[in-house]
């Protein structure tokens, strides 16, 4: 499908991006942290978005399981955008523009394609 090897091309790029950003962090000249729970959230979403780099690709391959996990990445970054507005009661345009990119792959990935029966 069409649609989703777009997809998968934008959440390449996205894991790509957020998964490395997240993991500078944790290299041995950065500050060291303390083991809370945002410290475990981070190292989460770390992981969460490297593996969806490897699910991005195989998605673009048709593979039905990384359609799912793309989906579970994409549900936990629109749940992150949502609990930092309520945390905070604002959000970046980054950040709105992620919740909604993450809301319309959720319903276009989890939406059930049904194939013509004639």
């Amino acid at each position: 499908m069409k649609t989703h090897h777009i997809i998968a091309t934008l959440w390449l790029v996205l894991c790509s991006i957020f998964g490395v950003s997240i993991l500078w962090g944790f290299r041995p000249s950065a500050p060291k942290y303390e083991s809370t729970l945002q410290f475990y959230m981070a190292i989460l979403f770390g992981v969460a978005y490297l593996f969806g780099v490897v699910a991005s690709i195989f998605l673009f391959r048709g593979a039905r399981w990384a359609r799912i996990f793309i989906g579970i990445v994409a549900l936990l970054s629109m749940l992150s955008c949502v609990m930092q507005y309520i945390s905070y009661r604002s959000l970046p345009a980054w950040g709105i523009a992620l919740g909604v990119f993450s809301l319309i792959s959720v319903v276009l990935l989890f939406w059930p394609k049904h194939e013509p029966v004639a």
